[in-house]
């Protein structure tokens, strides 16, 4: 080979050895990269919190046990307070009790009145307007009218309406009585035939047919009573007043009793006047005084869409018996221990009745609500409360929590309580004795609780196993990959030993070749 195609080879080998060496650089740059991957997995395998079974032990308390009569009671919360302690007696007993059903949504009920200002200047009397089909018509001959009759004139609106003046409309057959202020511009009683009272004369004009043919008509009174004032309520106006009954005992939303009312020709509705009550309507907007309403026939309410009564109005009504109040009365006082001392008269107004049907039986079933609860509901006219709903039972089991301050607790050598004593107090608060319970401890664990705790682990555990796998899963990626590379760095270092070999043997071929030259030209 000559000079110059060895150091040719030379350039290009030294070439190719820098890229083999580049590469090499590169690969352990990833493999070093794989190696802080692979660490940080490790790492956060060893953060992972090992799930620990639970045991029974952590669900298992110690129940003290005692008897008082015929009651039973456990040991609740326990305080110390100096040498004694504040124990909570869990009582379990077994008698006429009220049991807790659920909630029920109490309301007002339809056409209950609660009235609370009534402006006097707000209230119209009963009225009706007054019929005319009694009437003479005094159109001639059938019969005329004479001089001196008092008849009802045709008034023309346009030019005969008096300020101050009384006008009647006809409506049908019937007469009501306006002022010229109800006749202005877009009045109800537009359309409308319109009348004026006048005594007759011979020498009027407009009542006579052939001179006045478009209004032939004039009515005469005679000696019929006075036409009544007042004309009527509209359907919407009602919707903003009570019917006051009897001056200030029964009260009705007018818009829901219209037989309260007798409807005019025109639509309109007048009070109808009745041999037994006095009405009046009362503005919404202006009341006074609180009113029963007869509808209600003594309901505190509605409870479940049916009529609820106080105790007291049920033995009034005798839907309860004297046999069963006794029995209710003594569950109340068992339940409630604010009633525990409480007259019959008050247990039976604060606690009220409803009535519902068994589906299957076809039984009343009497359920029983605080009568409070349900005035509350009925005091509110747009809203549906839910108030709680009792049950009495004959024979029930009921638990009846009692606080017993400054006893004394008597423990044996292992810790546990052997026995309790109860002070007796008199009426200043001194202790004068005690009443000693013994204890029977028992060991009781609490199988739900240890079960769900149990569950818990399970799927602890489970969360636990799949994190692992996955911390395992692409740890196995990174070493396979390293691995890879590993190869790639083992041929990369045999072609460099290959590459360095020849390096070394082209120059020893250009030292050679050197030597042979400066021997030739020193020759």
């Amino acid at each position: 080979m000559g000079m110059s195609a060895s150091q040719a080879r030379l350039i290009t080998l030294t070439s190719r050895m820098s890229d083999i060496e580049y590469q090499g650089q590169q690969i352990n740059q990833q493999r070093t990269t794989l190696a802080q991957q692979a660490n940080t997995l490790y790492n956060s395998l060893l953060t992972l919190d090992v799930p620990t079974p639970p045991s029974t032990q952590d669900y298992t308390t110690v129940k003290y046990t005692g008897t008082e009569g015929a009651s039973t009671f456990t040991l609740g919360q326990i305080t110390p307070s100096g040498t004694t302690y504040s124990v909570d007696l869990n009582y379990t007993k077994v008698g006429h009790y009220m049991a807790e059903t659920g909630t029920v949504s109490a309301r007002r009920a339809t056409g209950e009145i609660k009235l609370e200002t009534l402006g006097v200047s707000d209230i119209r009397t009963a009225q009706s307007s007054y019929s005319i089909s009694g009437i003479s018509q005094g159109i001639s001959p059938n019969p005329p009218i004479q001089t001196g009759d008092t008849i009802m004139k045709y008034v023309d609106l346009a030019e005969n309406i008096t300020a101050g003046g009384t006008y009647y409309v006809k409506s049908g057959t019937k007469l009501i009585e306006v002022t010229e202020a109800d006749l202005g511009a877009n009045s109800k009683y537009s359309g409308k035939e319109v009348f004026t009272k006048i005594v007759y004369n011979a020498s009027l004009p407009n009542y006579n047919p052939t001179t006045d043919p478009n209004h032939d008509e004039a009515y005469n009174l005679g000696s019929s009573p006075a036409l009544q004032t007042g004309g009527g309520y509209t359907e919407s106006e009602l919707n903003g007043y009570y019917v006051v009954e009897n001056g200030s005992q029964n009260a009705y939303h007018a818009s829901e009793h219209l037989e309260k009312f007798t409807q005019l020709d025109d639509g309109t509705y007048v009070l109808a006047n009745t041999p037994t009550a006095t009405l009046a309507v009362a503005s919404m907007s202006n009341q006074a005084g609180t009113y029963n309403n007869v509808d209600s026939d003594n309901w505190v309410g509605l409870v479940a869409e049916s009529p609820c009564y106080t105790l007291n109005t049920a033995v009034q009504n005798g839907y309860v018996t004297d046999d069963q109040i006794s029995a209710y009365l003594e569950s109340i006082r068992d339940a409630f221990p604010d009633y525990a001392d409480a007259t019959n008269d008050k247990i039976m107004q604060d606690f009220s009745v409803y009535f519902t049907t068994d589906p299957d039986t076809r039984k009343s079933i009497i359920n029983f609500v605080m009568t409070q609860d349900v005035a509350t509901a009925f005091s509110d006219v747009n809203n549906t409360h839910y108030i709680t709903s009792y049950n009495y039972q004959a024979n029930g089991k009921y638990t009846e929590v009692e606080n017993k301050k400054d006893c004394l607790l008597t423990f044996d050598s292992s810790g546990r309580i052997t026995e309790i004593k109860i002070p007796v107090k008199d009426n200043n608060g001194n202790i004068t004795s005690y009443k000693t319970f013994k204890l029977e401890a028992k060991e009781e664990t609490d199988s739900n609780a240890y079960q769900d705790a149990y569950a818990r682990y399970e799927y602890d555990k489970y969360q636990y196993d799949v994190k692992q796998e996955e911390i395992n899963a692409k740890t196995r990626i990174i070493q396979q990959e390293d691995k890879n590379l590993e190869l790639k760095l083992t041929r990369l270092d045999n072609e460099r030993n290959a590459v360095n070999t020849e390096i070394d043997a082209v120059k020893k071929v250009v030292q050679d070749n050197i030597e042979k030259s400066y021997k030739t030209f020193s020759g």
